[in-house]
């Protein structure tokens, strides 16, 4: 029995030092407050916009309601004020396109059209600027001031029509400018 009462003296000892350890055992630790990082991507907004321009004979000019002009009573030969301008605002450096398409060759440019603005090899009627972000609007001045009618029309040609695109990209992660015109999505009416 005295083994028994020894053993179990023992193991109450040990009993006793376990608990007391573990009650005084703690754990180091520590907490902040998280912190969060913000990312804002640039932004680009582009516009192109055209005010009803003075009639030079007797041709009719009337907006469409969605930023296009129908001229009417137009004849061979003539001269049309016509002023298209394109802005830009932009946080990043990029590259605004401007895609003229002229649905038949009723209806000519003049040779100083497009001035300031850069062909883009290998795309007819798609022109270019590289612009610098600025976060304010840039206005990137008039592409055209008149087309003209072509003198030599028939009884057959009486629709023509000038569609003007605009759109711009980052310059950042591209090689060139035609390397982000085949990354551009240009809105369709």
């Amino acid at each position: 029995m005295k083994k028994k009462n020894l053993l179990m003296m023992a193991l109450s000892v040990c009993m006793v030092a376990v608990v007391a350890v573990g009650g005084t055992m703690a754990y180091l630790s520590d907490a902040v407050k998280p912190i969060k990082n913000t990312f804002k991507f640039g932004d680009i907004t582009v516009a192109v916009k055209e005010d009803v321009p003075t009639s030079v004979k007797d041709e009719s000019i009337v907006s469409d309601g969605k930023g296009g002009l129908t001229y009417t009573n137009v004849v061979p030969g003539q001269d049309l004020n016509k002023e298209p301008k394109v802005s830009v605002t932009t946080s990043v450096d990029a590259y605004v396109f401007v895609k003229v398409d002229v649905s038949n060759d009723t209806i000519s440019l003049p040779s100083d059209a497009m001035a300031g603005w850069t062909q883009l090899t290998g795309e007819d009627g798609v022109y270019y600027q590289a612009v610098e972000g600025e976060d304010v609007a840039q206005d990137l001045g008039s592409l055209f001031t008149k087309v003209t009618v072509d003198s030599d029309l028939t009884g057959d040609e009486s629709l023509a029509e000038i569609t003007i695109s605009v759109a711009a990209i980052q310059q950042a992660g591209f090689s060139d400018a035609a390397d982000a015109f085949d990354h551009v999505t240009f809105e369709t009416a």
